[in-house]
């Protein structure tokens, strides 16, 4: 099975072509999709507006594709309805790949942070985050997708601390929602990272789990 494996692409109305053209890529290289997270921007668009967007002319292929929606947070469960079923086959808040020479567990990642429920209940927490990515889009654009470590980097260790806890030694953990993208099998741990800011990251599971980067436009 060739699966593809991608987090963070924070869809809006605003509809990209280049990113479009690459999402479209990489999915029909898919037998398989799992969509890990945040698929859209839920923070400022409402979920009727995203499945009306021109974004939907990716919904017939991931369906061909079978994908499986795991929500994240800024497009949690509560914010979807039926509409999911135009381009997932099933939903999920994890969701585990058993292959001969590997075993996963995918997950977003936020909810395995020690501080994401403490964050969320700020009443600024929306802005809060709204602001970060704005910083982040300029860092990213102007020095690539490594130059978010310092941001990204100590959210993966807490997500790599909660895998040692959870998991067994065997398994891997692959997350998104730091937007920096890490492969560590040393430690059983993968973030896919995201796809936004110029820049697409994703993985796909074959014999091996392997990484892909590269420009959007």
């Amino acid at each position: 099975m060739n699966t593809l494996v991608f987090s963070d692409t924070h869809l809006t109305t605003k509809f990209d072509k280049a990113k479009f053209a690459y999402l479209s890529k990489i999915i029909s290289r898919a037998d398989k999709v799992i969509i890990n997270g945040d698929f859209w921007e839920g923070y400022l668009i409402s979920f009727a507006e995203f499945l009306k967007s021109d974004w939907q002319n990716l919904f017939p292929l991931l369906k061909k594709k079978e994908t499986v929606y795991i929500y994240g947070n800024h497009d949690e469960k509560k914010l979807v309805n039926e509409g999911v079923d135009r381009f997932s086959v099933a939903q999920a808040y994890s969701y585990k790949v058993v292959s001969p020479n590997y075993k996963v567990h995918i997950a977003h990642g936020d909810k395995l942070l020690t501080d994401q429920g403490f964050l969320s209940k700020l009443p600024n927490y929306k802005a809060m985050i709204w602001a970060g990515a704005q910083v982040q889009s300029v860092v990213v654009k102007a020095f690539g997708p490594e130059s978010w470590k310092r941001i990204g980097g100590p959210q993966n260790e807490q997500m790599k601390l909660w895998k040692k806890t959870n998991l067994a030694a065997d398994e891997i953990l692959i997350t998104g929602h730091s937007h920096f993208a890490e492969k560590d099998l040393k430690a059983g741990f993968v973030n896919a990272g995201f796809n936004a800011n110029n820049w697409g990251q994703y993985l796909f599971l074959r014999e091996e789990l392997e990484f892909y980067q590269e420009r959007i436009n």
